[in-house]
């Protein structure tokens, strides 16, 4: 399974790509980047299902929309491994502590890049 995490109030960072400066002025509303987020979102599902057919894998994908500790938890259950990018497990998500999470269920965390 994979799962993408997406939280309503993102923490607020600096800009440090200048060379992007003429696609960030295109996006001028919250609603804006929060499209651009699920278009990008969607793009990596399909990347996702079209190189796990490639290699005749079966899985599944969900989107969580301000997960709770819970809601996360029923998902990682019974987990034999977990594939984190490797950026996140020190980022809470919604008020979750990705990382005690884990902690908690002592499940393997493989870091991707």
């Amino acid at each position: 399974m994979a799962l993408f995490l997406k939280t309503r109030h993102e923490t607020k960072e600096g800009y440090g790509f200048p060379s992007d400066y003429a696609a960030a002025e295109t996006i001028s509303t919250r609603e804006q980047a929060e499209a651009q987020d699920d278009i990008i979102t969607q793009s990596n599902i399909r990347l996702l299902i079209h190189q796990a057919a490639n290699q005749h894998i079966t899985f599944s994908t969900a989107v969580l929309n301000d997960p709770t500790s819970d809601e996360l938890q029923s998902y990682i259950a019974g987990s034999a491994i977990l594939f984190m990018d490797d950026s996140q497990e020190n980022s809470p998500v919604a008020g979750v502590d990705i990382k005690k999470l884990l902690d908690k269920n002592r499940i393997p965390v493989e870091k991707i890049q």
